[in-house]
């Protein structure tokens, strides 16, 4: 069970099991925060069944190609997806991981709840190939995946539309809100029949030949960021009031760990020199955490279309680079914050980073943090904690701790209130430790 407690996949991770007179096998916090101790447990447990988002699946498969103790999970039969899409690479990933094992990608909404369509991905060796993105497939028993086009007829093959659940188990509508129920929950114009209703999920898609669904976007600027839904407009609307910004236009890409993320194409002013860790800064007292660009791209105007919208399939995807950072303005200092340094410089693509740097803040991410705790543990050949690496993000502070020092630190760690986010199938597991205290709420 990696559902947390507040999570409608909570239904299904503790009474689908009971119902089938199955075993739930519940990880403890430290194992869920450690992609490594995670797969060490799912294989001691010898869960059969495991469900997760396919960002938990990259660490996972990430974790799997540096700790050679569990390259392989043979005793897993079904292996679960859901919160976002899963890419051909994921597949591939876990079908040689889990040989035995049968791959499926769900798709729903909170409003529905649960998943109301479903994918079952080809065998390894079927001489069907694998789609480079999971189609949203069928509805599940008693569930329609309905894609009505604009004049909300039924779409033909290959027609975009958008995507509408017809189900009996949806929810009754907003709270407090009539206007948006009434907009998004709706009685099915083919029947007109007050208990037939449809959902309005805002996502845009295709029938396929099979009659199953492909994802085609969304009819908004909504995406979804580490299971967190984001509108991209309000992301923009918030950067354009930065001072040295003239206009951005914020995007969903795959970076080159490929690791989805925000990225921030931004026209900023002649003499700015506008960083990602100083926008991710000013954003701080602005919007939570998960809205934030991963990454940004100064362009010197924004692309445009012939009927002058802005080209989204033309904004580049910035590659990391040592223009991307600032100077160091406080060196690494002797060989254990240079070996640290190097280890960041090698997995994040760039020249040097700077003893306070904050991981997340020059680009770091989930994914990044489990190449680098692998790196570490080779290059100084030593067991690391990746929860240490949450809590010292920052090469000074992370050496201090490892040579035993933190309690002198110049900087204050012992003061300072550290949290970390760890994704796991679609929740946030957020530790905070108060170390000044040595309380963990």
């Amino acid at each position: 069970m990696l559902s947390g407690l507040a999570h409608d996949p909570l239904l299904r991770d503790i009474f689908t099991p009971l119902w089938l007179g199955a075993t739930v096998c519940i990880p403890s916090a430290e194992q869920l925060s450690d992609p490594r101790a995670l797969l060490r447990w799912l294989r001691a447990q010898a869960v059969t069944v495991v469900h997760l988002t396919p960002l938990m699946g990259r660490l996972l498969l990430t974790a799997s190609g540096v700790d050679r103790a569990v390259a392989r999970l043979p005793q897993l039969r079904g292996v679960f997806f859901g919160g976002d899409r899963l890419t051909r690479a994921d597949i591939e990933g876990w079908q040689a991981l889990a040989p035995d094992a049968t791959i499926v990608s769900f798709y729903g909404a909170t409003e529905t709840p649960q998943a109301m369509g479903c994918w079952i991905a080809p065998a390894s060796g079927a001489s069907e190939p694998l789609p480079n993105v999971a189609p949203l497939g069928h509805g599940i028993d008693g569930v329609q995946l309905l894609v009505l086009n604009a004049a909300g007829g039924q779409a033909g093959l290959g027609e975009r539309g958008e995507i509408h659940v017809r189900t009996p188990y949806l929810s009754t509508g907003y709270l407090d809100q009539p206007k948006l129920t009434a907009e998004r929950f709706l009685v099915n114009p083919a029947t007109g029949m007050r208990d037939d209703r449809l959902f309005r999920t805002g996502d845009l898609g295709r029938y396929r030949s099979d009659g199953s669904v492909d994802f085609a976007g969304r009819e908004d600027d909504q995406v979804k960021v580490r299971g967190f839904r984001v509108e991209l407009g309000e992301v923009e609307a918030t950067i354009r009031q930065h001072p040295s910004v003239d206009d951005v236009v914020v995007s969903l890409m795959r970076d080159h760990q490929g690791e989805s993320r925000l990225v921030a194409h931004l026209v900023t002013a002649d003499s700015s020199s506008l960083t990602l860790s100083e926008l991710r800064r000013w954003l701080r007292d602005r919007l939570p955490e998960y809205m934030w660009p991963g990454a940004v791209a100064r362009l010197d105007r924004l692309p445009l279309t012939p009927n002058r919208k802005v080209d989204k399939g033309a904004l580049p995807m910035p590659r990391p680079a040592p223009a991307e950072h600032r100077v160091p303005t406080i060196a690494p200092r002797g060989q254990l914050e240079q070996a640290i340094a190097r280890v960041w410089a090698e997995v994040l693509l760039i020249e040097r980073p700077a003893a306070d740097d904050n991981f997340f803040d020059i680009g770091g991410s989930s994914i990044a943090m489990v190449r680098v705790h692998a790196a570490l543990q080779e290059t100084l050949k030593r067991e690391i904690s990746i929860v240490d690496l949450f809590r010292y993000p920052n090469v000074r502070a992370l050496a201090r701790f490892l040579s035993g020092q933190e309690g002198q630190s110049a900087i204050s760690v012992a003061a300072r209130r550290v949290r970390f986010r760890v994704d796991a199938q679609s929740r946030r597991l957020q530790v905070r430790t108060e170390l000044s205290g040595g309380r963990t709420p």
